[in-house]
C-alpha cells in the first residue's frame, strides 16, 4: 500500500485502517510518516467489533445530475425475489474495508468499475432483519453519468437504470421496490459536504416495539 492511499483511508474514516493491521510492521511505519503515534494504534483498536461485524453493503449509482439510479431486479433471498434494491452483498474476509467491498460488489454485479474512494458512505443501518436476526448494513452512493453508461447485467439478477421520480412516486407494481428504497434514495440525495456526516438508524421490528 502506498503512503497515500493510507492517508486517503485515514481521511476517509480511521476505522479503514484497522483491516492494515496484518501486517504491523509496515503499518506502524507508515503511521510515522503520517507523523501518528502509537495512541492511534490503542485508540482504533477499541473499534475492532465494529470492524469484524463484516456489515452488508448497499450502494447506489446516480447520473451526474441525480435524476436517475441504477437498481438490481433481486431473485435471492426469497423476501426479496422480483423486487428491486440497490446493488451490493456482503463484506467478505479479505475486503480491507466496507468501501472497498462496495467498490468489488458493484463490479461484480454490474461490471462497472468504481474505486472504493468513489464512493460516499452515507448511512449505517441496524435492521432487524428476516426473523428477528440482527443485520449491520452500510449505505453508499456515488455518482457519474459514465458509470451509468457501462453498468450492464453480469448474473442472473438484472440491473436496470430508473428515473428518480418513478421510483419515489410510483404506483407501478410491474416494478416493486423493497419498501425502504424511496427514503434510502431520498436520504442519500440530501447528502452534501456542506452537512455532511454519516448517520445510524436503527430499525425494530415488531416484537422490539411490544
Amino acid at each position: 500500500m502506498e503512503d497515500s492511499d493510507l492517508e486517503q483511508m485515514l481521511a476517509f474514516d480511521p476505522l479503514l485502517v484497522y483491516r492494515y493491521i496484518t501486517d504491523e510492521g509496515k503499518l506502524r511505519h507508515d503511521l510515522e510518516i503520517l507523523g501518528l503515534t502509537d495512541d492511534f494504534l490503542t485508540s482504533i483498536g477499541s473499534y475492532s467489533d465494529e470492524v469484524h461485524r463484516k456489515p452488508l453493503v448497499c450502494g447506489f449509482a446516480f447520473s451526474s445530475d441525480m435524476t436517475r439510479v441504477a437498481l438490481i431486479e433481486k431473485k435471492r433471498p426469497a423476501w426479496q425475489k422480483d423486487k428491486h434494491n440497490g446493488i451490493g452483498g456482503k463484506t467478505e474476509e479479505w475486503d480491507l474495508s466496507s468501501y472497498h467491498a462496495m467498490s468489488r460488489e458493484f463490479e461484480e454485479e454490474t461490471g462497472a468499475i468504481v474505486s472504493w474512494n468513489q464512493w460516499t458512505h452515507f448511512l449505517t443501518l441496524n435492521s432487524c432483519g428476516v426473523e428477528g436476526v440482527r443485520t449491520t448494513i452500510a449505505f453508499f452512493f456515488t455518482c457519474g453519468d459514465e458509470i451509468l453508461d457501462t453498468i450492464t447485467s453480469t448474473t442472473d439478477e438484472v440491473v436496470k437504470i430508473f428515473e428518480i421520480v418513478d421510483v419515489v412516486t410510483s404506483t407501478d407494481y410491474s416494478a416493486p421496490m423493497i419498501p425502504n428504497i424511496p427514503w434510502l434514495i431520498a436520504m442519500a440525495r440530501s447528502y452534501t459536504q456542506e452537512t455532511a456526516q454519516i448517520m445510524t438508524l436503527t430499525e425494530h421490528g415488531r416484537k422490539d416495539r411490544l
